[in-house]
């Protein structure tokens, strides 16, 4: 299991297929381009106007896997440990909206990096008693296309 470290959190890029109008082609382009301008950890987050059924979703978790070990960048899965231990990713990501995080922790601690969505004062100081929670994070803070489809496109 990859150790966490905070300098991970750098530059820390969160997505799925549905952030570019499903389009998992053009999605896979644009991970791997952000992984090769520095990105310094990725979440593979497949949620709100996703057409991707489970195995589509878990053929792209591995090859999502095999970019980011191609670019040796720490790899989580949101809210969805038994996909980020079946592809073998770093970590995997909760909010509080999603499954407990006690029940991630059973499952989890010692196979993967947990982070922990927060967003007020009393979350923190929650969290930060919460045994195997390596990171908590606040967002986002610019405006996400992941509950709304995003336009597509043009052609060239």
């Amino acid at each position: 299991m990859m150790k966490f470290a905070p300098n991970i959190l750098k530059f820390y890029l969160v997505g799925g297929s549905q952030d570019v109008g499903n389009d998992p082609d053009r999605f896979l382009y644009d991970v791997e381009t952000a992984l090769a301008a520095g990105v310094t950890a990725f979440q593979y987050r497949e949620k709100g106007g996703s057409r991707l059924d489970h195995a589509a979703t878990v053929k792209m978790a591995t090859r999502l896997r095999n970019l980011t070990r191609q670019y040796r960048v720490p790899y989580f899965i949101d809210d969805d440990e038994e996909l980020a231990l079946q592809v073998g990713a770093d970590g995997v990501h909760v909010g509080q909206k999603d499954q407990r995080i006690e029940t991630v922790i059973r499952r989890a601690a010692g196979k993967l990096m947990i982070g922990y969505s927060c967003n007020t004062a009393a979350e923190i100081a929650r969290a930060n008693q919460l045994p195997a929670v390596d990171y908590v994070g606040a967002g986002p803070v610019f405006p996400t296309n992941s509950l709304r489809p995003m336009p597509t496109r043009p052609s060239a």
